[in-house]
């Protein structure tokens, strides 16, 4: 039977990520990793062999993650913990656009699988449902196998819909995504301060619209300034 600690987060965390900087912005360390990544994963075609690699790297990463034997060494709770299975996800983004609707479908259902065997897992050992969060610092299967589950259905679902990536709003967020997510951080700073009702979904609609508000507005107020003022620097200004 799991003890408690093999369920809950371990030391590691994203204030550790982030060198005890602002929370929220350990994401560019991923995006950096991911980054790096790239370059090998282009050489390393999704061919069976290569796949078959990763998933042993993977299920490597998981044994050294449960049976702790890394314990105490932050370097490699920010670098290898993160980079392993935040680089499964890169190395399935940069060639999903090249799968075929079958291998795409397989992903999803694969996923979706793998996601309700380890949440049952769970369920049986502890007894209650697990909150998908508790696999997330660092991640590991139960929550790496929703996200790309999740991920995979959606595509499936708006790839077969061509409407969707064409209407407007999507569109706008995709393009100004980056900003969108840095908003939000002072949005929810200032959600916290004013101790507003923690109901998630007024959260996520709240936090979200003004997010994607607060974007709209300053690129419109650089638009303005640029019709009076052309001044370079306001480019790099813009969501």
């Amino acid at each position: 039977k799991f003890s408690e600690w093999r369920l809950q987060p371990r030391h590691v965390n994203t204030e550790n990520l982030g060198r005890y900087g602002i929370g929220y912005v350990w994401i560019f360390l991923i995006y950096l990793y991911s980054a790096m990544l790239i370059p090998l994963f282009d050489r390393l075609k999704p061919t069976r062999n290569n796949i078959i690699i990763i998933l042993l790297v993977y299920v490597f990463y998981e044994i050294i993650y449960y049976s702790r034997l890394c314990d105490g060494y932050k370097i490699i709770d920010t670098t290898l913990f993160y980079i392993i299975p935040y680089g499964v996800l890169t190395y399935i983004g940069f060639y999903f656009d090249r799968l075929n609707p079958k291998q795409r479908l397989i992903l999803a259902v694969g996923s979706s699988i793998v996601f309700i065997l380890v949440g049952f897992v769970y369920w049986y050992t502890t007894g209650d449902f697990q909150k998908i969060q508790i696999a997330k610092y660092p991640v590991r299967l139960y929550y790496l196998s929703y996200g790309i589950s999740c991920s995979s259905w959606l595509l499936l679902v708006c790839k077969n819909s061509d409407s969707v990536f064409s209407m407007p709003l999507i569109r706008y967020i995709s393009q100004h995504s980056m900003w969108i997510y840095l908003w939000h951080i002072i949005v929810i700073k200032i959600y916290e301060i004013y101790n507003v009702p923690e109901y998630w979904v007024l959260k996520l609609v709240l936090v979200y619209s003004v997010s994607v508000f607060a974007v709209w507005l300053i690129n419109k107020v650089l638009d303005i300034i640029e019709i009076y003022k052309r001044y370079e620097i306001f480019k790099y200004l813009r969501g």
